[in-house]
């Protein structure tokens, strides 16, 4: 009878790795490698995929501008380059566009006309002045719904207007507002600002 030659080192339960630790070990470094580059990667794409460089000015149309607060995503789908800028945060959607009224209109007399097409059933705040850190003038007012808040400033160089819209939850308004009309003074509109 012959013996068959026995590796002990080849048999199920003395492999020097088993099947178990090696899947183990390769679900632990990838996890590891997740943390370590895949939640920076990701942190990196919103960042660069936002469109702003915080603190920097940012162009509505020609001669108009402003400064984005720090966490405002650009929405590229809608962002009319030129003429228009939509930007969200925290559930909030705020919107620049450029308008140009008529020789003998102010942006009093503009938001008199949209305050008056409100909703009743919605609660309109007053209007309230408000002058921009280059020195230009606007107006601001709230629009409160059930669970909602609209809000608007308009800004003007002469004809040239700024509207900004912002519409979001009113359970999220505190975490916005200052950044709200943190940015709508840092609007500008230069003696080339256009309407687009």
């Amino acid at each position: 009878m012959a013996t068959a030659i026995f590796d002990p080192l080849l048999t199920k339960h003395h492999l020097l790795f088993g099947t178990r630790s090696v899947v183990g070990a390769l679900a632990v470094v990838l996890a590891l490698s997740w943390f370590g580059f895949g939640l920076q990667a990701i942190d990196d794409a919103v960042t660069s995929a936002s469109g702003f460089a915080v603190g920097e000015p940012y162009e509505v149309s020609v001669g108009v501008s402003f400064t984005p607060a720090d966490g405002w995503i650009l929405d590229p789908q809608q962002t009319q380059p030129g003429s228009s800028v939509v930007a969200h945060k925290n559930g909030w959607e705020q919107k620049l566009a450029s308008l140009e009224l008529g020789p003998d209109s102010t942006v009093e007399d503009f938001a008199g006309i949209l305050r008056d097409v409100a909703d009743p059933s919605v609660q309109v705040g007053k209007l309230q002045t408000f002058t921009t850190t280059s020195g230009l003038h606007g107006v601001r007012w709230e629009v409160h719904g059930a669970n909602s808040v609209d809000v608007t400033w308009l800004v003007a160089n002469g004809p040239v207007t700024v509207q900004q819209l912002a519409t979001g939850s009113d359970s999220t308004y505190a975490s916005v507002e200052v950044e709200l009309d943190q940015m709508a003074q840092s609007i500008t509109i230069d003696d080339s600002g256009s309407a687009g």
